[in-house]
C-alpha cells in the first residue's frame, strides 16, 4: 500500500480598517453673525463600517478689536477603532455691528421760558453684547440778548466695539415775561402846591435778570404858576428790552389865600387933618407870590 499523498492551499486573509468613519448629521457651515447670536455648538455623531466610532469636540477662540469681534474655530474629530478620523471644521465670525439703545424716554426739543430751563436728564443705555457708556456735552449758542440763547444737548451711548447711538435736544431759551414793580407804586393826587410829593423810589423785579428802572417827569402849566399837572412815569426794564410802566398824575392846586404879615390898621375917627398916612403892609403865600387885585 502505497502512502497518502497530499496537496495544500493555504490561503491568508490580511484584514485591515483603512476606512475612516461618517458623521451622521448635517455637518454645521462657516457662518457670520451678531455677537448676540452664537449658535450653541452641536452634537455631531459618526457611524464606522467596521466598528463604532467616537466624536471628540475642540473650540478656538481669537479675539478681535474689541470684546464682541472674534473668531471662533469649531473642530469634531470622528475616530474610529484603528484611528481612522474624519475632521470637520467651522469658522464662526462673530461681530458686533448693533448701536447700544437709550433706556429712558428720550428729552424732546423745547421753547421754554428763561427761568423754566430744565435739567439735563441722565440717561442710560444697553447694548445687545455688552455694556455701553453714555457720554454728555451741551452748548450754547448766544441770541440778541442774555436771556435769549439755544442750548444743544448731545447724549452719545457708545458700546464696547464703538458703535453709537446719539440724540440730540435742542432748546430755544427766550425772555418774553414783562418785569413786575414791587412794594406799594404812588397813585394820582391831587395836591396843594406846597406839599408836592418827593418822586418816589420805585423797585422792581424780573424773571431772569435785574431790571434797570429810569425815571421820567413832565409838567403841564395850568392857570397860574401854582396850579399846574406833573406826569411822572417809571419805566422798569429787563435785559431783554421787555418793559413795564407806571405813571403818576400829580395835580398841583393853589387853594390857599396868601395872609398879612404885619398887625392890620384898625378903623379909627379922626380929624379931617389928623388923616394917617396909608401903611406898607406885606402879605406871604404858601407858595410864593400870587398876582392879586386889591
Amino acid at each position: 500500500m502505497s502512502g497518502g499523498n497530499t496537496t495544500v492551499h493555504k490561503q491568508t486573509i490580511t484584514v485591515q480598517d483603512t476606512t475612516a468613519p461618517a458623521f451622521v448629521e448635517d455637518l454645521p457651515m462657516d457662518m457670520t453673525v451678531e455677537c448676540d447670536a452664537v449658535p450653541m455648538e452641536m452634537t455631531l455623531t459618526a457611524t464606522d463600517n467596521c466598528g463604532s466610532a467616537e466624536v471628540s469636540y475642540k473650540e478656538t477662540r481669537t479675539d478681535g478689536n474689541c470684546p464682541s469681534n472674534y473668531t471662533l474655530v469649531r473642530v469634531w474629530t470622528a475616530e474610529d477603532e484603528c484611528g481612522n478620523t474624519t475632521v470637520h471644521k467651522q469658522t464662526i465670525t462673530v461681530q458686533d455691528t448693533t448701536a447700544p439703545a437709550f433706556v429712558e424716554d428720550l428729552p424732546m426739543d423745547m421753547t421754554v421760558e428763561c427761568d423754566a430751563v430744565p435739567m439735563a436728564m441722565t440717561l442710560t443705555a444697553t447694548d445687545n453684547c455688552g455694556s455701553a457708556e453714555v457720554s454728555y456735552k451741551e452748548t450754547r449758542t448766544d441770541g440778541n440778548c442774555p436771556s435769549n440763547y439755544t442750548l444743544v444737548r448731545v447724549w452719545t451711548a457708545e458700546d464696547e466695539c464703538g458703535n453709537t447711538t446719539v440724540h440730540t435736544q435742542t432748546i430755544t431759551v427766550q425772555d418774553t415775561t414783562n418785569p413786575m414793580f414791587t412794594g406799594q407804586l404812588p397813585q394820582n393826587v391831587t395836591v396843594e402846591c406846597d406839599q408836592v410829593p418827593q418822586p418816589a423810589n420805585v423797585t422792581a423785579t424780573d424773571n431772569c435778570s435785574v431790571p434797570t428802572i429810569l425815571f421820567f417827569e413832565t409838567r403841564i402849566d395850568g392857570t397860574c404858576p401854582n396850579d399846574y399837572t406833573l406826569v411822572r412815569l417809571w419805566k422798569a426794564t429787563d435785559s431783554c428790552g421787555n418793559y413795564i410802566f407806571h405813571k403818576q398824575t400829580i395835580t398841583v392846586h393853589d387853594n390857599t389865600a396868601p395872609t398879612f404879615v404885619e398887625s392890620l390898621p384898625a378903623d379909627v375917627a379922626v380929624a379931617c387933618d389928623a388923616i394917617p398916612a396909608i401903611p406898607t403892609i406885606t402879605a406871604m403865600d404858601n407858595c410864593g407870590l400870587c398876582r392879586s387885585n386889591l
